[in-house]
């Protein structure tokens, strides 16, 4: 705390006054900064439910991309404080793929919330080493493929063993 008060030509006893301590300052941060993309991503997706599938893929591709692009979101969506973001992320993932299956274009027998924590999990774990794999503009691309992997598998539909669903 002294050191970022030192850059922030503060006192460190103001930062304490403020934030309480590193906890404070640390959700404070993610409160402004890391916070309000996602939450306008998943603002958007809820908008554009009435097309389920077109704001599920929406939503994880403007995640990725945020993700891709912005480096102290890459790290801060770890921490411990983030808890809450992840969780509304995934609370709004299984709202879509709960619309969707009630739409009848998402299968019924697979259970919502195990999907919803895959998705979180294709969307997050590209980035745990906080480097982003691609650059922001292929994000959506790669996302892309996430889903096409989960919707068609990794059997050619060509390919003699294929069974038809």
């Amino acid at each position: 705390m002294r050191r970022i008060a030192q850059r922030a030509g503060v006192t460190p006893a103001l930062l304490h006054y403020y934030f309480g301590g590193p906890d404070g300052l640390l959700e404070a941060l993610l409160a402004e900064r890391v916070a309000p993309p996602l939450n306008e991503a998943m603002a958007h997706a809820r908008l554009q439910a009435v097309r389920p599938q077109q704001a599920l893929t929406r939503l994880m591709q403007r995640t990725t991309w945020l993700l891709a692009s912005d480096p102290l979101l890459r790290r801060a969506l770890w921490l411990s404080p983030a808890q809450g973001l992840r969780d509304a992320l995934r609370t709004c993932l299984r709202e879509l793929l709960v619309r969707a299956q009630e739409a009848g274009t998402l299968r019924v027998d697979l259970d919502p919330d195990y999907l919803a924590g895959t998705l979180l999990g294709l969307m997050l774990f590209p980035f745990l080493d906080g480097n982003p794999p691609a650059l922001a503009s292929g994000a959506a691309q790669l996302m892309l493929q996430h889903i096409a992997l989960l919707r068609d598998g990794i059997v050619r539909a060509d390919s003699p063993g294929r069974r038809r669903r």
